[in-house]
């Protein structure tokens, strides 16, 4: 099974074989054949292997272990079947699995990564492009190598690219600015875009943000910028940028003129 930069396949990687027990009766096993290019060294962002300094350790006996999860609806799964909590509800589906977790959200990727070479997890929770980043890092040392252990789900519709009324088409990308989450979900989906339209990362200015949503550091918040002109975010931050998914009029969140271009509901998840 290939993964591509359109379609949006969530998947968690593990660190060591003695860990796959935990999960092993609920998450199914898959390899991943296709690979990406980590296209968040360009435009002077660091390479996750720069950032992430977190010394390698053994991971410990724990009788909870930590899962991250990210702000993605098909995580609603996970939530549900740890009994709609934090810590796994002895009387749901991973309960009675005779699972112990403790789910703890993380959208900043490069501190998964810490969490996941220190052992504080031994998880990791992302895109088929975020994973891939990460293994830069993660094929260090053989203690850290990457399993992909389960595929959640494809983006269909969660995820798009809204942008100002200076942009009609794709390949009106060329000169203007976009925001991007750093080493988040949306990097090999913007390559992807860019390679579609005959375009490249090196035809665009990136604005690099830290966070995904919810904050001031987002690429949602980065489209209120007179010189940013596209935006790379989850559906209810495009909807809130567009009024509602039509125009944006300016009012409440939106950006005059706003509109989605382009999501994953019209994607091909094979690219």
């Amino acid at each position: 099974m290939g993964f591509l930069g359109r379609g949006r396949c969530l998947l968690f990687s593990l660190k060591s074989k003695s860990f796959r027990r935990h999960l092993g009766c609920f998450f199914s096993i898959c390899l991943l054949t296709g690979v990406l290019s980590s296209v968040a060294t360009a435009q002077r962002v660091k390479s996750l292997g720069d950032i992430v300094r977190a010394p390698v350790k053994d991971c410990p006996t724990e009788k909870r272990i930590r899962v991250p999860i990210i702000t993605w609806g098909g995580d609603i799964a996970t939530i549900y079947a740890n009994g709609s909590q934090k810590n796994t509800a002895a009387d749901s589906i991973f309960g009675k699995a005779g699972l112990n977790i403790s789910l703890v959200r993380e959208d900043v990727f490069a501190e998964q990564v810490n969490s996941y070479l220190s052992c504080q997890s031994p998880y990791l929770r992302g895109t088929a492009g975020m994973i891939n980043m990460a293994a830069e890092v993660t094929d260090r040392d053989p203690r850290t190598k990457m399993r992909v252990v389960y595929q959640l789900t494809w983006s269909a519709g969660g995820d798009a690219l809204v942008v100002k009324d200076s942009v009609k088409e794709p390949r009106d990308l060329r000169g203007k600015t976009i925001a991007v989450q750093a080493y988040g979900p949306h990097v090999d989906y913007l390559a992807k875009v860019l390679k579609d339209a005959g375009l490249s990362l090196s035809d665009v200015t990136i604005k690099w943000t830290k966070d995904l949503t919810g904050t001031d550091a987002t690429p949602m918040n980065a489209l209120y910028e007179s010189g940013v002109d596209a935006a790379m975010v989850i559906i209810p931050d495009a909807l809130a940028l567009t009024s509602n998914g039509t125009v944006g009029n300016g009012a409440e969140q939106s950006v005059k003129g706003a509109k989605i271009l382009l999501s994953t509901k019209s994607a091909n998840s094979r690219g």
